[in-house]
């Protein structure tokens, strides 16, 4: 029962994995592809956010805060502020720096 119950609790929890938090609700969703790795990035204003999708065994926390890096440049077209990064391997945030295109999700 108790396998039951924990199986079931994943499959919720990865249900949801790809909804923003609140502060950027009602953004449009772009996914990107880095390596293995699947991301689902928002930006409002002058900040991203970068959602992983996909199942990853003991993550690499710096290999995937530069796969979002680069997944927050390419759907932005700007480059993140240095030491702006906040979160985790699941959901990470930046801080716009410098813009080449403008391009908004």
């Amino acid at each position: 029962m108790r396998g039951f119950i924990t199986g079931l609790m994943c499959i919720i929890g990865v249900g949801g994995c790809s909804a923003p938090t609140y502060r950027y609700l009602g953004q449009e969703a772009q996914t990107v592809t880095r390596g293995d790795l699947d991301f689902t990035v928002r930006r409002k204003e002058d900040s991203v956010e970068v959602v992983r999708t996909g199942f990853v065994y003991k993550p690499q926390q710096v290999d995937i805060a530069v796969a979002m890096r680069s997944a927050a440049e390419e759907v932005t077209g700007c480059t993140m502020k240095g030491g702006s990064f906040s979160g985790d391997v699941a959901v990470g945030e930046f801080k716009i720096g410098r813009c080449h295109s403008e391009r908004k999700p």
